[in-house]
C-alpha cells in the first residue's frame, strides 16, 4: 500500500497540462485521457485566447495541448503569443484540418507537435509525451515533400515579396489599374509598373492577369500565413519573417530580408516613414506629387 507521502510525489512529479479547446465536451475528453496517464495531470482548462493569457500569468504550466480552430483568434496566434510569453511551456497543436499552409506556419512559430484531434486518445498521450520529454526542445519540422508542393504553388514565392508588394498583388486581384493602384499604396504609377514586372519575374507568371489569377487561387490559410494581418492604418504588416527564414535552407528560396518596416499611412499621419528599400519609391512618389510651397 502506498504511503500517502509517495502519492504525493508521483502527483507533484507529472507533467503540468494546461487544455485549451472552445468546447467543453473536447476539454474534458481530453482532460479524462491526460489524467488517466501516469504521466500527467491536467491543472487548468480555458476556451480561448484572452482566459490563457491571463491564467498564464499567476499559474505555471509545463505543456498546453491547444486546438487550432478557436472562437475569435486563432489557436495559431495563441500559440506564437506563447512562444513569447513563455518560451519554456512546450506546445502541442490538435487540428481536425490539417493543411501544408498550417504546418509551415506552425513550424515557423515553433511549436512542438502537430496532429490530428480526431487520434486515438492513445495516441495523443504519446505524442504529448514526446512534446515533453528531452531536456533539449527539437520543435516541429514541415516533411521536405510538403514544402516542395508549397513551392510548386508559388506560395514559397511569395513569402519572399516585401509588405508593399504583397499590397500591389492584392490590388491586382481586385482587378485594379496601376493609376488605382498608386493612389491606393502613395507610390507614383511607374513605380507600381516596376515593381509588378518584378513580381512577374520572381513569381514566374508571364502577364498580370496570371498574377491576379495567383491571388484569387491563394486558399484562406494561404492568404492568412502571406498575408497576416492589417495594421490600424490599413497596411499590410507580414505575419512572419521566421516562416522564409526555416524554407531557405531546405528549397533555396530567399529569405524575407530585415525585420518588418513600419508604414504610416499619409492619410492620417500626414508623413511616410521610408526605409532604404523603399527610397527609389519615395523618390518617384516625389517626382509625381506636386510639391506645395510653404510660402
Amino acid at each position: 500500500m502506498k504511503s500517502e507521502s509517495s502519492t504525493k510525489e508521483a502527483e507533484t512529479s507529472k507533467v503540468r497540462v494546461l487544455v485549451c479547446d472552445d468546447h467543453s465536451i473536447v476539454r474534458e475528453a481530453l482532460t479524462t485521457v491526460l489524467n488517466a496517464s501516469s504521466s500527467f495531470k491536467v491543472t487548468a482548462q480555458t476556451e480561448g485566447f484572452d482566459d490563457t493569457i491571463e491564467l498564464l500569468t499567476d499559474t505555471d504550466v509545463d505543456a498546453v495541448v491547444l486546438d487550432i480552430r478557436l472562437k475569435g483568434t486563432s489557436g495559431l496566434e495563441l500559440a506564437k503569443r506563447l512562444r513569447q510569453d513563455a518560451p519554456s511551456v512546450r506546445i502541442l497543436l490538435l487540428t481536425g484540418f490539417l493543411n501544408d499552409e498550417i504546418l509551415l506556419e506552425a513550424e515557423a512559430i515553433g511549436v512542438d507537435g502537430i496532429m490530428d484531434k480526431s487520434s486515438p486518445p492513445e495516441d495523443i498521450v504519446e505524442r504529448l509525451t514526446s512534446v515533453v520529454t528531452g531536456s533539449r526542445r527539437m520543435g516541429f519540422t514541415v516533411p521536405l515533400e510538403v514544402k516542395r508542393r508549397l513551392d510548386e504553388r508559388g506560395v514559397l514565392a511569395l513569402l519572399s515579396l516585401s509588405r508593399t508588394d504583397l499590397e500591389i498583388l492584392e490590388l491586382l486581384g481586385q482587378g485594379m489599374t496601376d493609376k488605382q493602384i498608386s493612389q491606393r499604396v502613395f507610390l507614383g504609377a511607374q513605380t507600381v509598373r516596376n515593381r509588378v514586372s518584378r513580381m512577374l519575374t520572381v513569381l514566374g507568371r508571364e502577364n498580370r492577369t496570371q498574377l491576379a489569377l495567383l491571388f484569387n487561387g491563394l486558399d484562406e490559410s494561404a492568404r492568412a500565413m502571406i498575408f497576416g494581418s492589417r495594421s490600424s492604418t490599413g497596411t499590410f504588416v507580414q505575419q512572419s519573417t521566421k516562416v522564409s527564414q526555416t524554407i531557405a535552407g531546405s528549397l533555396g528560396v530567399p529569405a524575407i530580408e530585415g525585420a518588418i518596416r513600419v508604414s504610416v499611412d499619409v492619410r492620417h499621419q500626414g508623413t511616410n516613414l521610408v526605409d532604404p528599400e523603399h527610397a527609389e519609391d519615395a523618390d518617384q512618389l516625389m517626382g509625381d506629387v506636386p510639391q506645395v510651397g510653404h510660402g
